[in-house]
């Protein structure tokens, strides 16, 4: 992360805020060593309170119960992270929105997403081979990053300046900067 982040901010001196961080494990480790402090906001009251547990008494890290359309803070960050949450977003327009009133001037979106054509999906509903597989959840899985992915290119707040997709065995990546100033 320190190498992604590095190569547009400071890591170290950043604010981050995690859309999408579920029981916070990505926020221990990037509040150790990558950013200076470590925001995080999931929708599920239950991970966030356990995030909250395992975070207790890191003054670095902050986790609260929100979404991407609607983040809980008045604070600006230096970096969004959106962690493999970017498809579950209802209205993009509202994310978009909501991404501009905290992320400062120079500050960097970052969208980590699921790759639609790995096989090695963390659910096994969506791991074909699996007794527990699905087709019309994988089906719907799918859509859901096509949508994603269509809204992503279709916004014009903000200019994708790095993007990597397409490997099966990797997650797609892209990083993004304001494209007009706001």
């Amino acid at each position: 992360w320190s190498e992604l982040f590095g190569k547009y901010k400071e890591s170290k001196k950043c604010n981050l805020l995690e859309i999408g961080c579920g029981q916070g494990e990505l926020g221990l480790i990037l509040s150790g060593n990558v950013v200076k402090t470590y925001y995080g906001i999931d929708p599920d009251k239950e991970r966030i309170r356990y995030a909250k547990d395992k975070g207790e008494g890191k003054k670095n890290i902050n986790y609260e119960v929100g979404k991407a359309e609607e983040i809980p803070f008045k604070k600006k960050f230096d970096i969004l992270f959106y962690t493999f949450s970017w498809h579950f977003i209802k209205n993009f327009d509202d994310a978009i929105k909501e991404a501009l009133r905290v992320l400062i001037k120079d500050g960097i979106l970052v969208i980590l997403e699921p790759n639609e054509k790995t096989n090695r999906w963390k659910s096994p509903i969506l791991t074909r081979g699996r007794p527990e597989f699905s087709e019309i959840e994988h089906k719907k899985k799918l859509q859901d990053l096509e949508r994603a992915k269509t809204a992503l290119y279709a916004q014009k707040r903000f200019a994708i300046i790095e993007e990597r997709v397409g490997d099966e065995n990797k997650p797609n990546i892209w990083i993004l900067k304001r494209s007009i100033a706001k």
